[in-house]
């Protein structure tokens, strides 16, 4: 999987695993390898605490992209992950035009339901 990233070395990426607990952790210190071995840019694992209003209709779960531009590595990336967890496990990602237009963060939440 480091192969197919290895064309967009230098991306600028950051893992961001909310309320954390050993299984995503896990699994972002696994995706940090990946990019160290793509050459990507990594930016670290951010653990914050997450909070969500009461009358959230769905909790935020699986493997989703925040970016501010879907680049070719964006793209790539998003491909990679469908084909590694499946796109139940991928939910569509956020596009935001006030985000870094050269970086990546990659939110692992919680598991679908």
């Amino acid at each position: 999987s480091a192969t197919l990233l290895t064309p967009f070395a230098g991306q600028k990426v950051r893992i961001v695993v909310a309320n954390p607990e050993s299984d995503r952790l896990a699994l972002a210190q696994q995706f940090r390898i990946v990019f160290t071995q793509s050459h990507w840019d990594f930016r670290g694992i951010n653990t914050p605490m997450l909070f969500v209003s009461p009358n959230t209709l769905e909790f935020p779960h699986g493997i989703r992209l925040h970016v501010g531009v879907v680049s070719p590595a964006v793209q790539s990336l998003g491909n990679l992950l469908i084909d590694l967890f499946g796109r139940a496990n991928i939910p569509d990602g956020f596009l935001d035009d006030k985000f870094a237009k050269d970086e990546i963060e990659i939110n692992i939440d919680s598991k679908a339901k």
